[in-house]
């Protein structure tokens, strides 16, 4: 695998109005390349720093 392939998703946040980076909790390697495969748990994590009042 090379070393300059990220393991990061670009997923648009609607409070953003941006892609924010996630890193993948998973990564599955198929012929086709690679499947990033991000978990509700790191959207919640983005999520909560809304929440928490900081700013993006």
């Amino acid at each position: 695998m090379d070393s300059k392939e990220s393991t990061t998703v670009p997923l648009w946040c609607a409070v953003c109005q941006r892609y924010v980076d996630h890193h993948a909790a998973t990564v599955s390697v198929t012929r086709g390349g690679r499947v990033l495969h991000v978990t509700p748990e790191v959207l919640a994590k983005h999520r909560a720093t809304h929440e928490g009042g900081e700013a993006a």
